[in-house]
């Protein structure tokens, strides 16, 4: 985050560096911020290992752009002993601007599970999942969807908790029924022949 939105242009005076203007009648500075963010993500590329995950957002057209850093700089540095696998979390949002086409294996996202597979990853799909929709969800809590998805989730808590209830009364009344028959039987061995008959 510290060079997130900051320009910067060389400059031949001390400190070599000028962060407020960007005097450069020749182009010579035009793509070093360009330059700068692609060998950072070819560094950090590098360094990725274990199951990587790919955040796309569906309300954009296209969610995935072939021409991207990810698709320029970090697919292709990507390394096979490191990587098991390409997550692809494609995220609809819950305020229902979603492009339609964009979802798991269709419109640009196949485009990337192809490019995934041309790189010899393997890879997995998944549209709004949980945990991304829940976080969305803790920004606007008082959205439609997520005030349906809390009360989903107090009624199925609410239900797990009366069949745990119900359970638990049953289990007791097994245990009750057997201490009785156990004490009847006990009762029974202890009579007298002639009262047993």
């Amino acid at each position: 985050y510290l060079v997130n939105s900051l320009s910067w242009c060389g400059q031949a005076a001390p400190p070599g560096i000028n962060y407020d203007t960007c005097s450069d009648p020749k182009g010579c500075n035009e793509n070093n911020s360009y330059d700068f963010w692609g060998k950072m993500s070819t560094w950090f590329a590098k360094s990725a290992s274990g199951s990587i995950q790919v955040i796309l957002n569906a309300g954009r057209d296209p969610a995935f752009a072939p021409d991207s850093f990810f698709a320029t700089f970090e697919l292709p540095n990507l390394q096979h002993d490191k990587v098991d696998k390409v997550e692809i979390i494609v995220v609809h949002g819950i305020d229902g601007k979603d492009i339609p086409t964009e979802k798991c294996g269709s419109g640009s996202i196949k485009q990337l599970q192809d490019l995934i597979e041309q790189y010899k990853f393997k890879w997995s799909c998944a549209d709004n999942p949980s945990a991304i929709y829940h976080h969305l969800c803790t920004s606007t809590p008082t959205n439609f969807q997520c005030r349906n998805i809390h009360g989903i989730a107090r009624i199925i808590l609410l239900a797990a908790l009366v069949a745990g209830s119900v359970l638990i009364l049953i289990m007791a009344a097994f245990i009750i029924a057997l201490l009785y028959g156990r004490g009847r039987a006990a009762r029974y061995q202890k009579m007298p022949e002639n009262v047993k008959a």
